[in-house]
């Protein structure tokens, strides 16, 4: 009888295990989930960002640029001069 009892306990165990295995799984794959939305936002943004730079008037473009250009790129942007 207590040998009965003991392998209950082990079976109990084992269900109870098995129950917080399914709660993690399911949280790591709602995780992913998530990670994979923000992911595609991101790639999303950043190409609707291009999308808006190459629509943008050559004057947008230089005063977004500036800081890589050199002097004399910068005085051939509309609205600088040397």
């Amino acid at each position: 009888m207590t040998e009965k009892m003991g392998s209950n306990e082990e079976e109990r165990v084992k269900v109870i295990e098995r129950k917080e295995l399914k709660e993690t799984v399911k949280s790591i794959l709602k995780d992913n989930r998530k990670r994979k939305a923000l992911i595609n936002e991101d790639e999303e943004f950043w190409s609707s960002s291009e999308e808006r730079l190459t629509k943008m008037d050559p004057g947008d473009m230089c005063l977004r640029k500036k800081r890589h250009m050199s002097v004399e790129e910068v005085a051939g942007c509309s609205g600088y001069g040397v």
